[in-house]
């Protein structure tokens, strides 16, 4: 069973379109890491996962009772320091 699919996705933010015909699906047991250059639209395809940012066109279909875990960019993982260690404690 897909745990998201999105079909066709595309974001305008005015005149500018940020991605276009975006279409991948994501499996049960993955984790998915998103690298790009500042501006390329990772924070924006994180709020298309998360269901916080409707696309422009397209479809994203979620599983029933999917979550969906971010870790913020800048975030205080106090005495763990790093990354890995916060996302370890939290469970993702």
């Amino acid at each position: 069973m897909t745990q998201i699919a999105f079909a066709g996705v595309g974001v305008d933010f005015g005149d500018t379109t940020l991605f276009s015909n975006v279409s991948f699906t994501v499996a049960p047991g993955e984790r998915w890491g998103i690298v790009g250059r500042n501006g390329s639209g990772k924070t924006t395809l994180f709020r298309l996962l998360t269901g916080e940012l409707e696309p422009t066109r397209g479809s994203i279909a979620r599983a029933p009772g999917l979550r969906v875990s971010l870790l913020e960019q800048h975030r205080d993982y106090g005495r763990h320091g790093t990354h890995r260690c916060g996302a370890a404690r939290s469970g993702i």
